[in-house]
């Protein structure tokens, strides 16, 4: 999808440079599900009303907390799209003016209040005005640059969760093959006071045979305690 879309690409090239990527975001199309095709088959007017009314339901079951509007509503009549008036349509669309004024506002969606900054419409960004460009990079670097940093911070605290672990699993581990080890050596022990000129019993040989094999086990373990693990990409 995001190789046929100029916009998902324009935002996963971009997102990857402040840290969170674009499988961190929710992308979703102010007017869903909605084709060129679908728009001469049925009437303009209506389907375009139950396109953005299913926006609004995702947004009120999603409940995001922050709202980047990137895509635009025209009040003027389009010989596709035909006239769409809603009030929230006009409250959740992008705005050069805003996006220049670094505008935040609240806006609520059956109960639900969610934060929105208004963007450069991206479409437009993309394929005919990069002159603005600047405006949508610097929007999106105030909003989601923090986001990064915190991310950043996360996965570091993750990973030094996963090797204090590693250490302790380890540990225990090591811990336990030493128990056993001690417990073949006395088993052996025992064995060995009923052995005749030096003659082991088979079962006396397999359980020496598992002791050093054990042994190279926890040397190894040994060698490698101080290894650290390899951060997850």
């Amino acid at each position: 999808m995001v190789q046929l879309s100029p916009t998902l690409g324009w935002l996963k090239e971009n997102l990857e440079l402040m840290k969170p990527g674009l499988r961190d975001m929710i992308a979703m199309d102010t007017y869903p599900m909605i084709t060129d095709g679908s728009l001469v088959s049925r009437g303009s007017a209506e389907l375009v009303a139950d396109s953005f009314e299913r926006t609004l339901k995702c947004l009120q079951y999603i409940h995001p907390q922050i709202l980047i509007l990137c895509q635009c509503c025209s009040k003027a009549g389009d010989e596709k799209w035909g006239s769409f008036s809603h009030p929230k349509a006009e409250e959740l669309c992008s705005s050069e003016a805003c996006a220049r004024q670094e505008q935040v506002k609240t806006v609520d969606v059956y109960g639900h209040q969610m934060l929105v900054v208004h963007e450069v419409h991206l479409q437009d960004v993309v394929q005919y005005n990069q002159e603005t460009e600047e405006v949508l990079n610097t929007i999106f670097t105030m909003v989601l640059g923090p986001f990064g940093q915190w991310k950043d911070r996360r996965l570091t605290v993750q990973r030094e969760a996963a090797r204090r672990e590693y250490v302790m699993v380890k540990e225990g581990v090591r811990e336990g093959m030493r128990g056993l080890i001690r417990q073949m050596q006395l088993f052996e022990h025992i064995c060995g006071q009923e052995a005749r000129n030096g003659v082991l019993s088979k079962a006396t040989k397999r359980v020496e045979e598992w002791r050093k094999q054990m042994e190279s086990w926890a040397k190894e373990m040994d060698a490698g305690g101080n290894e650290s693990l390899k951060p997850q990409s």
